[in-house]
């Protein structure tokens, strides 16, 4: 479960900093990362807080409308929302994050989970939308098509 959440907020905080406007945007990064707590919804979706770890030697920006669809074999599995994050300027903090999975039609989201678990990611690629806003209200839509999982994780 770990590992999930922390693939999932690492596809969405690769494609905000692959995608800044300007150079110090591309120092932001992701520091640390905790499971703070896991609730299921029903047998097809989950609630995750997790606390991360952000370094941003930038302005404040907020991270809003953010999701991912994860994909099987080209085949929609599971949907991701995350509820909106506003990080400080010139900071190095802990913020909380709300996440909400949910199984796509004809997937059972403990089955997906095995699967995340198991570590072999070659199959599974994500689509990623979110929203980028200045705290001068200037902002952003950024959509990413099939960035392949694989990619994002460091190699054992």
């Amino acid at each position: 479960m770990k590992k999930t959440v922390r693939l999932l907020l690492a596809i969405l905080l690769a494609a905000f900093t692959s995608s800044s406007c300007s150079g110090s945007f591309k120092d932001i990064g992701l520091t640390s990362f905790s499971l703070v707590s896991v609730t299921p919804v029903g047998m097809s979706s989950l609630d995750a807080v997790v606390e991360l770890g952000v370094r941003n030697p930038s302005m404040q920006f907020t991270v809003s409308r953010a999701t991912a669809t994860l994909k099987l074999d080209s085949r929609p599995c599971v949907r991701l929302y995350a509820d909106a994050i506003t990080v400080e300027s010139r900071s190095d903090k802990t913020y909380p994050a709300v996440l909400h999975m949910a199984a796509e039609d004809g997937s059972n989201i403990l089955s997906l989970l095995l699967l995340f678990g198991g570590g072999d990611f070659s199959r599974l690629t994500a689509d990623v939308s979110f929203r980028a806003t200045l705290r001068s209200g200037i902002g952003k839509d950024f959509e990413y098509k099939d960035i392949p999982l694989q990619n994002l994780l460091p190699s054992k």
